[in-house]
């Protein structure tokens, strides 16, 4: 499950760079960036969901894994860990940038208030 979510954090990651570097046109939609948002929030999700299967694993029952003296919580699982929050945050960071991108759309399709009512301009006094 875990190799499936590094490899979706993958595209997830390609997607982001070409966005950024305006390869694929979809830093201004609301649809490329909301399903980026979505997709790596998954991906946090389920990376939480392994981090809390293999800590309770490996401290319930050391059996579960070949070789229980060699395999212990160590920095890689701090790694883990730090990944998923990274993740979950940069799927926040791209959801938010989405609903940005949308409220910026409605904004600039809004016709102005008071279009018909112009104040006429002051005359000038010589």
């Amino acid at each position: 499950m875990m190799t499936l979510t590094m490899l979706a954090e993958l595209v997830i990651l390609a997607l982001i760079i070409l966005f950024i570097l305006n390869i694929c046109h979809g830093r201004n939609s609301f649809g490329a960036l909301m399903s980026v948002g979505v997709a790596a929030i998954v991906c946090g999700v389920v990376t939480g969901i392994c981090i809390l299967i293999f800590g309770t694993m490996s401290v319930v029952n050391r059996q579960w894994i070949q070789n229980p003296d060699k395999n212990y919580l160590s920095f890689s699982f701090g790694l883990m860990v730090m990944s998923g929050f990274m993740v979950l945050f940069g799927g926040f960071c791209a959801a938010f940038s989405a609903a940005q991108v949308r409220y910026d759309q409605k904004k600039s399709e809004e016709k102005p208030r008071y279009a018909g009512h112009m104040i006429k301009p002051a005359p000038s006094i010589y």
